[in-house]
């Protein structure tokens, strides 16, 4: 299936202190670009699916709306909308440069930056699902929104 919009895929490092690598992207390697970004959808530690899928958008209605439509719809997991950012990512960048901007997540876990942090805690099944939802997210949101940016508050 194709997309009416081109998406990039892009993995940024130096994220857990000062998004340094997502701010690079945004102010530097893609800078004259910058302005035809629609949106930003950040997937941070989804491989372990204790809390559920958060969707955090800084109270940007048009997204909350997509979001609430899709769950609707049976999805093979539902995205719970959450008024307080779980916890700073990458997607912050974007958004200081008045960029829509969602941020999935399952949360933080414990084992997070530790030794137990291994593959065999990730839960396959579950991410399996995250990433449907995630495509039949990129899919309507890409087919049929305009997204505006609105700051929170």
């Amino acid at each position: 299936l194709m997309f009416k919009r081109s998406i990039v895929f892009v993995a940024f490092g130096a994220s857990t202190a000062s998004f340094a690598g997502a701010w690079h992207f945004l102010k530097q390697s893609f800078s004259s670009e910058a302005g035809k970004i629609d949106a930003m959808v950040n997937l941070d530690m989804l491989g372990v699916g204790r809390n559920g899928l958060q969707a955090f958008t800084s109270g940007n209605e048009d997204l909350n709306l997509l979001i609430s439509k899709i769950g609707q719809s049976q999805p093979p997991i539902k995205a719970d909308i959450v008024s307080h950012e779980p916890y700073p990512s990458d997607h912050q960048v974007f958004y200081a440069s008045e960029i829509p901007s969602v941020f999935f997540t399952a949360g933080r876990y414990s084992e997070h930056s530790t030794p137990r942090d291994m593959q065999s805690i990730l839960d396959y099944d579950y991410m399996e699902r995250v990433l449907e939802y995630i495509y039949l997210f990129l899919l309507v949101m890409f087919h049929l929104m305009f997204l505006t940016f609105l700051f929170a508050g």
